[in-house]
């Protein structure tokens, strides 16, 4: 699975908050870390249904 955030991203913090070590929160924009992933798949799903704005893409 490979998770990117798009253009357009508020960063409202909604993705660090369900997890914080694949989607780091920073003042500007928000960060993946691609090795955190693995495992983690729930949670990215989680968080990119919950998005606001529809800017987490998933691959599978």
């Amino acid at each position: 699975m490979k998770v990117s955030i798009l253009d357009g991203c508020i960063v409202c913090g909604v993705c660090s908050s369900i997890n914080s070590d694949v989607f780091e929160f920073d003042e500007d924009h928000i960060n993946v870390h691609e090795e955190y992933v693995k495992g983690n798949e729930i949670d990215c799903i989680d968080a990119a249904v919950n998005c606001p704005v529809n800017v987490i893409q998933i691959e599978e």
